[in-house]
């Protein structure tokens, strides 16, 4: 099990550099909200200006499908949960999570 305590100045283990950062979906009812992977938290923006921020424990890499599959566990307000996703291709800055595949997020380019 990967363990990660948040407060080295590198990426989380199993997340690789090029997948930290602001990602936005291309879907139109998605339009505003945003997904960040920091090098110790997990932010979910949420639409308005809010946002939904958690810290990242660890990290779990799996192969499925052709792609790496990341599950990020994270502590959001006392509360312990995760998510899963994979990216398309590294050098393509495309994901999808997993539990809703057919909607693309691209990563920001002025951002990390």
């Amino acid at each position: 099990m990967l363990i990660y305590a948040g407060t080295h100045m590198q990426s989380p283990p199993g997340i690789p550099e090029q997948l930290l950062g602001t990602w936005r979906s291309t879907e139109p009812s998605y339009e505003g909200r945003t997904f960040e992977l920091g090098l110790a938290n997990i932010t979910f923006g949420v639409g308005e200006g809010k946002a939904e921020t958690g810290f990242i424990e660890r990290v779990e890499t799996d192969w499925e499908e052709h792609h790496f599959v990341y599950t990020v566990h994270y502590v959001q307000d006392g509360v312990e949960s995760q998510c899963s996703f994979y990216a398309e291709s590294l050098g393509k800055e495309v994901l999808y999570f997993k539990n809703q595949p057919k909607i693309k997020w691209v990563k920001d380019k002025d951002n990390f």
